[in-house]
């Protein structure tokens, strides 16, 4: 495999511009591209957000509702309503929407046991994106359910789909990069494109089912049925993925022709595609969707110009090399490659790092989120991880631009390691951005808009617990464990402790559970007396660290609604 640029590179450049047959087709695509995402943008669509809830969340009734009601902001499509009782089992219940954004649940007579209930919902929003939560109301008193029931996702589901979708990102990249590289040096050998184009196109096929599998909650063996199927089929999910599978069939058809211009159109067509996919894809829906599209467009295309193009430039230095340091031979010259470093820092890197900032920070919403949320966690790891690769990368370019690398194997043998060590980064940081399917940004989660009670803070010079009380006398307990500057923390083990040594009532332990928001939950039924009583809340911050926080708060009894409490650290 060798290639060569030298003068007929940039003498078929030049003639690529002076010959309007060639560029204008291309032209005209790129304008007509750019016309539908504009198009597309004006009528995006964001992820369905859960507005209201009847019966509310955490609410206590004296009675079984004679219905469910959930409320969204937009129009959905249910894909797995399950309501489990008090002991586990699963109900049958009736589904009818109205022209609300709602969904209505017809409730069984057998709903009228005493203890609490929770439905599994998931439902499908207009941009094609699932949602998915939990609503629990309890019936007399409150009881624990089981943890099976609180579960919301499967992990070996969620393990397969991030490894699907990394392994996808990695054929693209590797197709779309080979596509461009081959406009360059057109005599270097690409038969290797074919392996990750169809194992690519294989992949599609599995992301497709996974995706149905997770619309509907089922396990493996649903994958033998339709029913998977032909909810992916029906969802948007399935027009990226035929995008995507147009993208690897252009990057083929790109490495088969010998025309330029239309080599160029399909080498485009290769790296835009993929693109397009990711934004009509819904992972940038919202307000600011008219900007968020347009520029994944342009984040992907320049990902490929650097990322996609690293394994065959790799591969193109492997030939350069010689196996042994006696085989080289003076008349072997590094043909070179015209790059200009301080060109690629202003053209490629730069514009790809601060896309992604500016896509980042546009869903995230403030930059307190980075270290609050799952999102920002994703989204702070990739950008650490994308500045190492580009001071990797910078280095690297320095040394392809070096006059040495043309005479010294020694040279070129640096550098493909170099190239190496930054295939390995970029592959890395795809890991970390396939991440992003179970993060969604802190505006696009499901949200109920659940009565909060007053709460208490309890701290000391480290830690600081603010516990919130129900809104009923009866109702969930929550508590949020954060330093004394505020930062969230990750506490191992929270036990909640009310006593009432007034009224006699000795100190009880509540072994709290934690919610999917990061906060512990106590489900707690209406308090035996009324006056000051003594809350405590114990954190194990670690192994062997314990932290006891301790306060006074006075509580009314019965069912009335708690007043302001007076709180004492």
């Amino acid at each position: 495999m060798r290639g060569s640029l030298g003068v007929s590179g940039r003498a078929d450049f030049r003639f690529i511009l002076k010959s309007p047959r060639i560029w204008l087709p291309v032209l005209k695509t790129l304008i007509t591209l750019a016309c539908c995402l504009f198009v597309w943008s004006q009528v995006a669509f964001g992820h369905a957000v859960l507005v209201a809830t009847s019966p509310a969340a955490g609410a206590v009734l004296a009675q079984a509702p004679q219905e469910i009601v959930l409320r969204f902001d937009e129009p959905i499509q249910a894909t797995t309503l399950r309501l489990f009782d008090p002991s586990g089992h699963v109900l049958n219940i009736g589904v009818q929407a109205d022209e609300n954004n709602g969904l209505r649940l017809a409730l069984p007579r057998s709903t009228a046991g005493a203890g609490t209930y929770v439905l599994n919902w998931r439902v499908l929003s207009r941009d094609g994106h699932p949602v998915r939560g939990l609503l629990e109301y309890s019936i007399g008193t409150i009881s624990q359910p089981p943890a099976s029931v609180l579960a919301q996702t499967s992990v070996a589901r969620d393990a397969a789909i991030w490894l699907t979708r990394w392994l996808i990102y990695l054929c693209l990249f590797a197709v779309g990069g080979a596509a461009l590289f081959h406009i360059r040096f057109r005599n270097c050998e690409q038969g290797w494109v074919r392996l990750p184009a169809i194992l690519g196109l294989v992949l599609l096929l599995v992301d497709l089912a996974l995706w149905g599998m997770e619309l509907l909650d089922v396990p493996w063996t649903a994958l033998f049925g339709m029913a998977p199927w032909r909810v992916a089929l029906s969802s948007a999910h399935a027009l990226t993925l035929g995008l995507m599978a147009l993208g690897f069939l252009a990057g083929l058809v790109s490495l088969r022709v010998t025309r330029t211009g239309l080599l160029w159109l399909w080498a485009l067509a290769s790296v835009l595609l993929p693109g397009v996919a990711l934004a009509v894809g819904g992972q940038v829906a919202g307000a600011y969707s008219w900007v968020a599209r347009p520029l994944v467009v342009l984040h992907v295309l320049i990902a490929m110009i650097w990322v996609g193009t690293l394994l065959p430039l790799y591969r193109l230095l492997h030939a350069q090399v010689p196996a042994r340091p006696d085989a080289r031979r003076p008349s072997e010259r590094w043909p070179g490659l015209a790059l200009n470093p301080f060109a690629w820092v202003l053209l490629v890197a730069l514009p790809l790092i601060l896309s992604g900032l500016v896509l980042g920070f546009l869903r995230l919403g403030r930059v307190s989120g980075l270290l609050h949320t799952n999102y920002g966690n994703v989204l702070l790891a990739t950008l650490i991880l994308a500045v190492v690769l580009f001071f990797v990368a910078v280095r690297n370019r320095w040394r392809l631009a070096a006059p040495e690398l043309r005479e010294s194997f020694q040279a070129r043998a640096r550098a493909r390691r170099g190239l190496g060590t930054e295939l390995i980064l970029a592959a890395g940081l795809l890991s970390v951005v396939s991440l992003w399917h179970f993060a969604p940004p802190p505006h696009d989660q499901a949200v109920v808009n659940e009565p909060s009670g007053p709460i208490v803070a309890l701290e000391n010079r480290a830690v600081r617990a603010l516990v919130e009380l129900p809104r009923l006398a009866a109702g969930p307990w929550r508590i949020e464990v954060i330093s004394i500057d505020g930062v969230p923390l990750n506490p191992q083990r929270v036990v909640l402790t009310l006593g009432n040594p007034g009224a006699g009532v000795e100190p009880v332990e509540y072994v709290a559970l934690r919610q999917p928001d990061g906060r512990w939950r106590v489900d707690l039924p209406a308090l035996s007396a009324a006056g000051q009583w003594h809350v405590q809340v114990d954190v194990w911050v670690g192994d062997f660290k314990q932290v006891t926080l301790q306060g006074t708060v006075t509580l009314p009894k019965g069912p009335a609604p708690l007043g302001a409490p007076v709180g004492r650290p």
